[in-house]
Formats: structure tokens, C-alpha cells, sequence
């Protein structure tokens, strides 16, 4: 059914590329952020989203660069390009459920310690997955309200909370980091930086999502191109405008990958309006946040499941993953499967280490399988 309009499709982006998580835990390595956002728009978002319009534009067919290899190189490479696609989501799923399970701890600031609680991130990131599989097979229309909820409080957590509340603590009480042309300019010196960069690149990745899903989409070889650039704009302005606020209000060494946006939303509160009042901004930052993170991997669920249906159809996979449900017509095996192997990826992730590590273990591997 072709229930993504232009609306939906630019909300889907933002869901997709904008990754609030990415953009914390850059932030952690100070200033010089700023300039890598700008050089990894430039150098990985532009090329990246030339190549999607085109390739969308030639192949507006489900299944989106699985197809594209297949037509390019051959079934053998587009079906080893979707296994490494597919083997990609299962361990992003843990990571941006977790995240979305810390901000939800956050939400009522007496139970703010279960953030740093494996068990309670390992439980509620389960229920979480549990519901994104069942809107999931229920189908897009169900699903796509997930999805635009998440664009709209991607941009809308930066726009009106955190960026409105660190512009007004730059006023009132200068900057906790100090700007200038030196420290905002990217020096690649060593290891880390190779790794930041990598990190920046990913924060911009997903363009090709939406394609996976090409013929659920209304008219894509004119939608998908005005999509992309309406997104791109404004994730860069929320990346940079996210980092400057961040570093504003905290110091580079009390940034958080998992709770930097609702800590700024708390500190910045009580400096302007009082401890009460910081921490109702910090709570609500933190709500929007999960919700979503929620969205976020609902949207990819829907592009994840996409791929093994394909693969299915072409017998690369057992026929099973090539069925849709004969009540709501969606690919229900392939969502059910990477429900369940994801489940299991949480459970074994979870059994070692605090919150902090069993996180950024996920967010490495994510970076890496991409």
C-alpha cells in the first residue's frame, strides 16, 4: 500500500539520520565537533544522498540496495550486501533501545538511578522491542505514526527545549567551553579522531532506508529527492546548534553519551529558573528523547524487515521470510525474526558490565558492522 507521503517520507529521514545519541556521545570530545558535522555533511550526506535519487531513480523497486547490487554485480553480492545490512540493525536495535530506556529512567527524576541499572535497561528494552514488533506487523499505516512522531521530537527537543535554554545560559552566564577558530577546527590526531570520524559519518547515514521501501512510497523519484534535502538541512542545523548547546552549558569532561541532553536540560533549568523547574525541563527532555529513540527503531525495523523479505522472495532465505500476513499484508516472518534475534543480542548484552559500557559496546559495534 502507498501510505508514505511527502510528509511521512521527510519525517522518516529525520527519524533515521538524525541520531540524538550520535550527536552525545561526538559531543563528549569537545568543540571541534562543530567543524565535523559541517565536513561530515559535506564529504558523506551530499555524495551519499546523489547516490540514493539516482539509484532510487533508476530501481524504485522494494528492497531498495539490495536490488541496487543485485542489478549492479549480481544475486550472490546483493544478497551478502542485505545480510550485512540486516546484521547491521540487529545490533543497532540494542543500542538505541537502551538509550531509549535510560531517558526513560530519567523521566522521573527519584528512579533516575535505574539508567545505570543493566537488568531495569535489559527489561524495559524488551518491552520496548516487543511493541515495535507488533506495530510493525500490524503495517506502515500503524507504524508510520511511530515514525513521524520521532522526526517531529527530533526537532523538536533541540529547537524549543535544549537549544532555547543553552542560548539563554550563553547570555546570562557565558560558556562553559571556550570557541574560537583553533578548537573548533578538527586537528586528526591520533586513533580517536579516526574513530570520530567514523562516528560522524554514521550520524548522517540512512538516506538509503526510505528506498527499501520504495513501493510503499507515493511517487518516490519525486518525493525521495525533495525529502532528502528538506532532512539534510535540518539535521546539520540540529547537529551543530545540539553540540554548541551541549558544551555551552557543560564542560566537555561532564558530557554523557548516555544522558547528555536531559543533564543540559536539567543544569541549564536550575541556573536560569531553580532546581524545580530544571528538573521538569530535564524530565521532559528526557520523555521526548524515548519516545523518540522509540519511533526511531520502529522505522528501521520496517526498512530491516524489508531485506529478508526480498531475500526470501528470491530464495536466498527459506520462502517463509518471502509470505506476507495474510490479514494486514506485511512481511511478518522477517519482523519476527529479527524481534527474536535481537531479544536474544539484549539478553547476552546485558549479562556483563555497567549500563555505560554494555551502551557504548553496542554503539561501537553498530559503527563498525556499518
Amino acid at each position: 500500500k502507498k501510505v508514505m507521503g511527502p510528509r511521512d517520507l521527510v519525517l522518516f529521514y529525520i527519524a533515521t539520520a538524525a541520531s540524538m545519541r550520535i550527536v552525545a556521545l561526538s559531543t563528549e570530545n569537545g568543540p571541534s565537533v562543530l567543524g565535523l558535522w559541517v565536513l561530515g555533511f559535506v564529504l558523506f550526506y551530499v555524495p551519499q544522498a546523489f547516490t540514493t535519487v539516482e539509484l532510487t531513480s533508476r530501481h524504485p523497486d522494494e528492497g531498495g540496495i539490495y536490488i541496487w547490487v543485485q542489478r549492479a554485480f549480481g544475486d550472490f553480492h546483493g544478497f551478502i550486501t542485505a545480510w550485512f545490512y540486516w546484521a547491521t540493525l540487529v545490533v543497532y536495535f540494542p543500542a538505541a533501545l537502551m538509550f531509549s530506556a535510560s531517558n526513560a529512567a530519567y523521566v522521573i527524576p527519584r528512579w533516575s538511578y535505574l539508567a545505570e541499572c543493566p537488568r531495569f535497561l535489559m527489561a524495559a528494552s524488551l518491552i520496548g522491542l516487543t511493541i515495535v514488533v507488533v506495530v510493525n506487523v500490524l503495517g506502515l499505516g500503524v507504524a508510520k505514526r511511530f515514525h513521524n512522531a520521532s522526526g517531529y521530537l527530533n526537532m523538536g527537543v533541540p529547537a524549543l527545549m535544549v537549544v532555547g535554554l543553552g542560548f539563554l545560559t550563553w547570555v546570562n552566564y557565558g560558556s562553559a567551553t571556550e570557541f574560537s577558530l583553533s578548537t573548533v577546527t578538527p586537528t586528526f590526531g591520533g586513533l580517536s579522531d579516526v574513530i570520530l570520524i567514523a562516528a560522524i559519518a554514521y550520524a548522517f547515514a540512512g538516506l538509503e532506508g526510505a528506498s527499501v521501501m520504495s513501493e510503499e512510497v507515493q511517487n518516490p523519484r519525486r518525493n525521495v529527492p525533495r525529502a532528502i534535502v528538506i532532512a539534510g538541512v535540518m539535521v546539520l542545523s540540529v547537529y551543530i546548534l545540539i553540540s554548541w548547546t551541549i558544551l555551552t552549558v557543560l564542560p566537555p569532561n561532564q558530557v554523557s553519551g548516555l544522558t547528555a541532553l536531559p543533564d543540559t536540560a536539567r543544569v541549564a533549568g536550575t541556573r536560569l529558573v531553580g532546581a524545580t523547574m530544571g528538573g521538569v525541563l530535564g524530565s521532559l527532555v528526557a520523555l521526548c528523547l524515548c519516545v523518540a529513540a522509540f519511533g526511531t527503531v520502529s522505522a528501521w525495523m520496517a526498512t530491516g524487515a524489508r531485506m529478508p523479505f526480498v531475500a526470501g522472495l528470491d530464495r536466498y532465505l527459506p520462502a517463509a521470510f518471502g509470505t506476507l500476513h495474510p490479514k494486514y499484508a506485511t512481511p511478518h516472518v522477517s519482523v519476527i525474526t529479527l524481534g527474536i534475534v535481537t531479544s536474544l543480542l539484549i539478553v547476552l548484552g546485558s549479562m556483563g558490565g555497567t549500563a555505560q559500557q554494555i551502551y557504548r559496546i553496542f554503539v561501537s559495534l553498530e559503527i563498525i558492522t556499518y
